[in-house]
């Protein structure tokens, strides 16, 4: 009675229908079900398309942005580049410049000495002094820009 039960049992869960033909039981496969796999294929495979459609226009937009990125990452470089040989260019002017009016450059220490002399007697003195104290910083003013304009000639 158990092995009828059994095999009973066995005959039954091996008729269960599929939807797919390489997995029947002994009665086969059933339509609708083969219909609802079908579909159910066809929208994972429609749902995969769009997605790999969306994914190429984002690696599209991507790309596109790589690129002018890249662009713009190599005409920074250009400039940077020129700017660099611009800089070492001036400093070594400057140093040129230092070297070469090294008399000059002690006279504009001179000058700034004296300058402040002049602000700190300005600040001390009466308004009838004042004056004479301005019309000496206007005079080294113009020493200044003297030695200014002969440390900037090439």
């Amino acid at each position: 009675m158990k092995l009828l039960t059994l095999l009973i049992t066995f005959i039954i869960l091996g008729c269960s229908t599929t939807g797919d033909p390489t997995a029947g039981g002994l009665v086969g496969w059933s339509r609708d079900k083969a219909d609802q796999r079908a579909n159910h294929l066809e929208r994972t495979a429609y749902s995969a398309t769009k997605d790999a459609e969306i994914e190429q226009q984002r690696s599209k937009r991507l790309a596109n942005t790589l690129a002018s990125e890249t662009a713009n990452l190599t005409h920074t470089k250009e400039v940077l580049n020129s700017l660099m040989i611009e800089n070492r260019d001036l400093y070594n002017k400057l140093n040129t410049l230092k070297a070469s009016n090294n008399k000059l450059n002690k006279e504009i220490l001179m000058m700034e000495d004296e300058r402040n002399e002049l602000m700190l007697q300005l600040t001390n003195t009466t308004n009838s002094n004042s004056r004479i104290i301005s019309e000496q910083i206007n005079s080294l003013n113009e020493r200044y820009k003297e030695a200014i304009l002969i440390l900037l000639q090439p």
